[in-house]
């Protein structure tokens, strides 16, 4: 794991200005799904104000969805059919001032109901998340993610990643993709693409996977995984707003991480040594106005702060995706001489924190770090006491019988270890 701790993020799905998606999933695509999907036609500023706070207080990091064309009612970069625009543009300046260095910004595509027109802008009787998005390729799918991450560059989000809403590309996971990447490089000039598609929620090994490599190109997409049900999505409900009382925090609360830290899935897969990624949706955070799944959330940080932060470190999806594609890329040569050993190490994604260890019975008089020039780097690895459970960047620890390296890696890197007796 990067710096010896297990990276945990947090996703929050189909978050866009204004507008509450699930009322327009309802009204366009969905007419047969409960009432209460269309109880709140919209969702207010301060919820994203009170979101903010939170996030900043508790450190969390992870992906936040913004839908660039949200229902067909427009560009949020421009308009939205019906809403204020002057509510629009500060919903996105609270999102660039307190959310950037948080969360890496997501499409999640672009309406999240109908599929749209590209040439005209109207909405199409087909839903991206049902019919639609089964019968793309490649080459369509392509044009189709690029308009969405324009979208939110053009608002000064600075995207990176996407989102499926729903199951949007599941069943030709291939070309979704490939076409993500194209449509990262186009937009972003970014050869390091992921996406958000998968849950996992009874697995106990949940990791990120590599979906697509081109070692030689420097390419890469990566998957990641969600490990749970978003348990606060029922509080949307009127009989569970009904009958609320504050003592049912804890009882939500358990299902992630439980008050002693025990139990819970996130600790499940922790304990199992998979990365933690966990998901909810903006409107069960506002729970049709009622926010209790935004009081579950709070306390669900504060606990993994409190109980497994010794253990884990916060991650936007970025990192993760690099760390990924740098780890199952990576080359290492060993060369060991009489009193020193040098790791090799070539990857075609230069990243922080790349974590390694081997075994090694002898001290570590000295670590100097080697530049593909082979002149020896001005930084030199600290040395961090046994009982760490943390290695910041180049840095250096022994325990029982093994050597852990944290380093920041880039072309070519060598690492030199001097042995003692």
């Amino acid at each position: 794991m990067p710096n010896l701790r297990t990276p945990i993020s947090f996703i929050v799905d189909d978050s866009t200005p204004c507008i509450n998606p699930l009322y327009y999933y309802r009204l366009q695509v969905g007419p047969s799904t409960p009432e209460y999907y269309s109880e709140t036609k919209g969702i207010p500023n301060d919820l994203l104000i009170e979101f903010a706070q939170i996030v900043t207080e508790c450190g969390v990091k992870g992906k936040f969805t913004v839908l660039p064309y949200p229902a067909g009612l427009g560009s949020i970069e421009t308009w939205l059919e019906g809403y204020s625009v002057s509510e629009m543009r500060e919903w996105l300046d609270i999102v660039r001032k307190r959310l950037l260095d948080h969360f890496d910004i997501t499409a999640e595509m672009l309406t999240h109901t109908l599929a749209i027109n590209l040439e005209t802008n109207a909405v199409i009787p087909s839903a991206e998340q049902e019919d639609w998005h089964k019968k793309q390729s490649f080459e369509t799918l392509v044009p189709y993610i690029t308009r969405a991450l324009q979208i939110l560059r053009d608002a000064r989000l600075e995207p990176n990643g996407v989102t499926s809403p729903g199951a949007f590309g599941y069943t030709i996971e291939g070309d979704y993709a490939r076409a993500v990447l194209e449509a990262e490089k186009r937009v972003n000039g970014r050869k390091v693409a992921w996406y958000f598609l998968h849950t996992e929620e009874a697995s106990r090994i949940v990791m990120p996977r590599l979906m697509y490599l081109d070692r030689w190109k420097g390419e890469a997409v990566v998957s990641v995984v969600s490990c749970n049900d978003d348990w606060i999505w029922e509080t949307m409900e009127p009989k569970v707003r009904s009958t609320w009382r504050d003592e049912l925090i804890t009882t939500y609360a358990d299902k992630y991480v439980s008050a002693d830290g025990k139990t819970g899935r996130l600790v499940e897969v922790l304990d199992s040594g998979s990365y933690v990624a966990f998901h909810t949706h903006w409107n069960s955070l506002f729970s049709n106005g009622a926010r209790i799944g935004m009081k579950v959330m709070r306390e669900v940080f504060h606990r993994i702060n409190a109980l497994l932060g010794d253990r884990t470190q916060w991650m936007k999806f970025s990192e993760v995706a690099l760390l990924t594609a740098a780890t199952k890329a990576l080359d290492v040569k060993i060369e060991g001489r009489q009193d020193e050993i040098e790791l090799k190490l070539d990857t075609p994604f230069p990243c922080r924190n790349l974590t390694l260890s081997l075994r090694c019975e002898r001290d570590v008089r000295e670590t100097v770090l080697l530049e593909a020039d082979g002149k020896t780097s001005a930084t030199t690895f600290t040395r961090a006491n046994d009982g760490s459970t943390r290695l910041e960047s180049n840095s250096l620890l022994q325990r029982d019988g093994r050597i852990y390296i944290c380093i920041d890696l880039t072309k070519g890197n060598t690492v030199r270890l001097m042995l003692g007796n």
